[in-house]
């Protein structure tokens, strides 16, 4: 299980990566909040299913689009990082 500032709510970081059509992890998307304070996996994955290019009744078991665990796990980062933040200031 991943350990660090998203957790471990939703399983193993390879479980989610293998779940979505475009092979983003919990990794990536908390580098890219610690490199720039956001993340915009969430803005590539609306944009590749503007364009058509998703699976989720292929790739993801539940047959569910990922965006919705993407944002979710950026939020969470997001939050775990300010608190952590807030602890080191505090």
């Amino acid at each position: 299980m991943l350990h660090g500032p998203c957790g471990s709510r939703n399983g193993p970081d390879e479980v989610f990566g293998r779940h979505n059509c475009f092979g983003f992890t919990r990794k990536n998307i908390q580098d890219e909040i610690a490199e720039r304070g956001r993340s915009a996996i969430g803005e590539r994955i609306t944009a590749e299913v503007k364009a058509g290019n998703c699976a989720c009744e292929v790739k993801n078991p539940s047959g569910k689009c990922c965006l919705g665990s993407v944002t979710q796990i950026a939020r969470d980062c997001m939050r775990n990082l300010q608190g952590a933040a807030t602890k080191i200031a505090g």
